[in-house]
């Protein structure tokens, strides 16, 4: 019972929550664990051509770094822009793999955050 309502949901049985740290690189291709919740992205060598722009008094800067993608296995969504050094992406239900190019020269690493079902 557990098992098929876990296809459809994330677990509402007991849970713990787990990391998998994503090694340094350029661009990264993975399939995430069940039940990811969150992919975080941490710019580590900036691209040395990277654009800038100011956010103002109160904003941060908006910096072109890359993008990312996420979809089910062997497709994805459309590219979305990495503007800031460290970002936290929210992954919907479902979502079996993700995808980062940071633009030549750059680097980035990570962690992907997801839950892992305890025993009752």
């Amino acid at each position: 019972m557990f098992e098929e309502l876990d296809k459809k949901f994330p677990p509402k049985r007991p849970f713990t929550n787990q990391t998998v740290p994503i090694g340094v690189a350029e661009a990264r291709t993975f399939v995430l664990p069940e039940f990811t919740q969150w992919v975080e992205l941490t710019i580590v060598t900036p691209p040395p051509n990277r654009r800038m722009q100011s956010g103002g008094v109160n904003g941060q800067p908006v910096y072109y770094n890359g993008w990312y993608s996420y979809g089910i296995t062997g497709s994805t969504s459309e590219r979305k822009p990495i503007h800031y050094d460290f970002m936290s992406i929210p992954i919907p239900p479902g979502i079996e793999s993700f995808t980062y190019t940071i633009y030549s020269g750059g680097t980035a690493n990570g962690r992907i955050g997801y839950r892992q079902p305890t025993s009752l």
